[in-house]
């Protein structure tokens, strides 16, 4: 799986994307708040131990929950600007239920 990333001071930043409810049907429940996460990140919440593969290079990573899900948005937010512009990366990134993912590189 292919994703966008950022680097600063050993940590690999990283931010959801919104995954929203599936649509309403008959007999199934709709996912709620962090049932939405995608996969990935729930595995790593499970297991946070992981390889990340960055160009040639595989790093050895574990994941770090946040204790500042804002705070943590705005930098990698602040971080995807600087690598992929102000222009791409617009403000939505923040106000759209994603959620900042930190990996420290081992």
């Amino acid at each position: 799986m292919r994703l966008l990333f950022a680097y600063d001071d050993g940590l690999i930043w990283l931010r959801t994307d919104e995954r929203p409810p599936p649509p309403d049907a008959s007999g199934v429940r709709r996912r709620t708040g962090r049932e939405r996460d995608p996969d990935w990140l729930r595995n790593l919440v499970a297991a946070p131990t992981a390889e990340v593969r960055v160009g040639g290079l595989t790093l050895a990573v574990r994941y770090e929950a946040s204790s500042d899900p804002v705070a943590d948005l705005g930098r990698v937010v602040e971080l995807m600007r600087t690598k992929y512009g102000a222009d791409w990366v617009e403000d939505w990134y923040i106000d759209r239920g994603r959620v900042p993912v930190r990996l420290r590189v081992e």
